[in-house]
C-alpha cells in the first residue's frame, strides 16, 4: 500500500512538470505572438515604445483603432467570453466546474488579447497567460481521466507556470494561484504547484533570458517616518484600485448601452485610445517600459501623476468598449504598499476587480467554491444547544470560576426574563480596568458584558453567519427567535459551521466522483 502511495505521488510529481512545461510554451508562444504583431504593425526600428515614440501621430490613431476594429467581431461572433478581464473566468472553473477550462475560449483569448496588446491597447497579458496554463491543466486533467480534487490541482499548476514564466517569477506565481485562483488549497499540494511554476519559469528563461520583468533599484531603508509615507502610499493606492474597478465596469455598462453593434465599439474604444496616446504615447501597450522606467527614477513627479491618470482612463476605456486583456499590468503602479491597499479597498469597495466580474455574473465565490453551498446550509441544522449561560447578576467570582472550568468561556447572558441581554467573552474579561479586589467582587456580568449582540436566525444559512463571523471577528453568534430576536435557542460557532462546510464539500465529492472500482 505504502509503495502504491509513494508511486502515485511520484506520478504526480511528474504530471507537475510537464504541465509546467507545457504552459511554459505556451506562454512563450503567446509572448512571442505579441512581438511579432507589434513588430508588423508598427514600423521603425527597437522594442515597441520606441516605434510607438517615432510613429506619426496618424498612427497612433489608426493603429489602436484598426486593432478594435479587428477584436471587436472576434469576440461578439466568436467568443463573448474573451471580453474584459480573464482571471474571473479561471476563479469560476475551479470553483464551479471542477477545474475544466475550454481550451478553444482560452486560445481564442490568447489571440484577441496578444493582437490588442499589440495595437497599442492598455490591457494586461496576465489574464490570457492564466487561462492557457489552466487550459492545458484541464487538459490532462480530461486526458488521464483524473478526479475532481485532482482536476484542480492540474489546473492551479498550469496556472502558476503560465504566470510565473510571463513575470520570471515562480513564487509569486505559486502565490497567485493559491491566494486568488484557488483560495482554499491544502498545503499537500503547494509542492506540485511550485514545481509547475519553476518548470515554467526555466522554460522561458531559455529565451527570454534571467531578466525579471521590474527592474527594481537596491532599497535602502535610512529612517522609520519613511514608514508614513508608505502607509500613504498604500491607502492611496487602495482608492485608485476601487477607482480602476468602478470605472472598468461603469464604462462597460456605458458601452452596452451604446446602440452601435457590438462588435463596433472596441474600435470606438481604439480610437479613444489613440486620442490619448497624442497626448501621452506612454499609455499604449501593458505598461512594463513606463513602470520600469519609473522605478529607474526618469520620472518626474507630476510626469508621474499624469501618466498614472492617462493609464487609468485608457485601460478602463479599452476594457470598458469590450477589448480583450488583463488589468494587471496596469495596475503595478498602484500595486504597493500592499497591505494599507488591501485595507482600504476590502473596508470601501469589498471586492477586488475579478470579483466583480464574477459578481455581475450572479457569481459568488467563498473560500474557493461557489457561495451557492453556503446558501444550502441553514443554521438550524448546524447550532449548538449546550451552551454556557449566564444571568446579568452573575457576580465576577462565579464567572472567573466558569470561565477557568469551561473548554469554551464564551457566555451568552441573559436578563431576569430569561431573554438575551448581551454575550461575556474573555476578551471582556480583559479589557476590565480593574478595581481593588474588594471593590471586583462587586462587579457582575451585567457590568462587563457586550450588551448589543449580533446575532442569527435558525433559517439564516451559511452565507449570512460566515458574514457576520467574519466580518466582526466573532468567534460565535446566539441564534435566536424571530421577530423580538430574544429567545435564545443556541449558538453557532465558527469552527462548527468551517467543519460542517467542508464535510459537506468532502461529501460532493465523493458523490460526484467515487472512488474507481466501487
Amino acid at each position: 500500500m505504502r509503495l502504491r502511495y509513494q508511486t502515485k505521488e511520484i506520478l504526480s510529481l511528474i504530471l507537475s512538470i510537464g504541465i509546467g512545461a507545457l504552459a511554459g510554451v505556451g506562454t512563450l508562444g503567446f509572448l512571442v505572438l505579441i512581438k511579432v504583431g507589434q513588430w508588423g504593425l508598427w514600423p521603425g526600428q527597437g522594442e515597441f515604445m520606441a516605434r510607438v515614440m517615432a510613429a506619426p501621430w496618424w498612427l497612433k490613431l489608426l493603429i489602436p483603432t484598426l486593432g478594435g476594429l479587428a477584436v471587436g467581431p472576434l469576440i461578439a461572433f466568436w467568443a463573448p467570453e474573451a471580453r474584459g478581464p480573464g482571471v474571473p473566468d479561471v476563479i469560476e472553473a475551479a470553483a464551479l466546474r471542477e477545474g475544466h477550462m475550454s481550451p478553444r475560449s482560452a486560445l481564442l483569448k490568447a489571440g484577441c488579447t496578444a493582437l490588442t496588446i499589440a495595437s497599442g491597447g492598455s490591457v494586461g497579458r496576465e489574464g490570457p497567460v492564466v487561462g492557457l496554463g489552466a487550459a492545458i491543466g484541464s487538459a490532462m486533467t480530461r486526458l488521464f481521466s483524473f478526479s475532481e480534487g485532482k482536476g484542480r490541482i492540474c489546473l492551479a499548476c498550469g496556472v502558476a507556470a503560465g504566470f510565473a514564466a510571463t513575470f520570471n517569477t515562480p513564487i509569486a506565481g505559486a502565490l497567485f494561484t493559491i491566494e486568488v485562483i484557488l483560495a482554499d488549497m491544502e498545503v499537500v499540494y503547494l509542492g506540485h504547484i511550485v514545481i509547475a511554476a519553476i518548470v515554467g519559469v526555466l522554460i522561458s528563461r531559455q529565451f527570454f533570458g534571467d531578466f525579471p520583468t521590474f527592474a527594481v533599484a537596491p532599497f535602502v531603508f535610512h529612517q522609520n517616518v519613511e514608514l508614513l509615507v508608505y502607509l500613504a502610499l498604500g491607502l492611496l493606492a487602495g482608492l485608485i484600485a476601487i477607482a480602476f474597478t468602478v470605472g472598468i465596469y461603469a464604462t462597460d455598462s456605458w458601452f452596452r448601452g451604446l446602440t452601435l453593434p457590438e462588435w463596433l465599439k472596441p474600435a470606438l474604444g481604439g480610437l479613444g485610445l489613440g486620442a490619448l496616446a497624442l497626448v501621452s504615447p506612454y499609455v499604449l501597450g501593458v505598461g512594463y517600459d513606463s513602470i520600469n522606467l519609473g522605478l529607474a527614477g526618469k520620472f518626474a513627479l507630476s510626469a508621474a501623476a499624469l501618466l498614472l491618470l492617462m493609464k487609468y482612463l485608457a485601460t478602463v476605456l479599452c476594457l470598458g468598449s469590450g477589448m480583450s486583456g488583463g488589468i494587471m499590468g496596469p495596475f503595478v503602479p498602484a500595486m504597493v504598499s500592499c497591505i494599507a491597499s488591501f485595507m482600504v479597498v476590502k473596508s470601501l469597495y469589498g471586492y477586488s476587480t475579478y470579483e466583480t466580474k464574477l459578481l455581475r455574473r450572479g457569481v459568488k465565490i467563498f473560500l474557493g467554491r461557489g457561495v451557492h453551498v453556503l446558501q444550502s446550509m441553514h443554521v438550524k441544522d448546524y447550532l449548538s444547544r449546550e451552551m454556557e449561560i449566564l444571568h446579568d447578576d452573575t457576580p465576577l467570582p462565579e464567572i472567573l470560576q466558569r470561565a477557568e472550568a469551561s473548554p469554551y468561556p464564551n457566555f451568552v447572558v441573559l436578563d431576569d426574563h430569561d431573554e438575551l441581554s448581551g454575550v461575556l467573552t474573555l476578551w471582556d474579561l480583559r479589557k476590565v480596568q480593574w478595581p481593588r479586589e474588594e471593590a471586583a467582587k462587586l462587579l457582575t456580568a451585567r457590568d462587563l458584558k457586550t450588551p448589543d449582540a449580533v446575532t442569527v436566525h435558525p433559517d439564516d444559512d451559511f452565507e449570512t453567519a460566515l458574514k457576520l463571523l467574519q466580518h466582526k471577528n466573532f468567534s460565535f453568534l446566539p441564534v435566536v427567535l424571530p421577530p423580538r430576536d430574544r429567545v435564545v435557542v443556541g449558538i453557532l460557532k465558527i469552527d462548527d459551521v468551517l467543519t460542517a462546510y467542508n464535510q459537506r464539500l468532502l461529501k460532493d465529492r465523493v458523490l460526484r466522483y467515487p472512488p474507481r472500482g466501487s
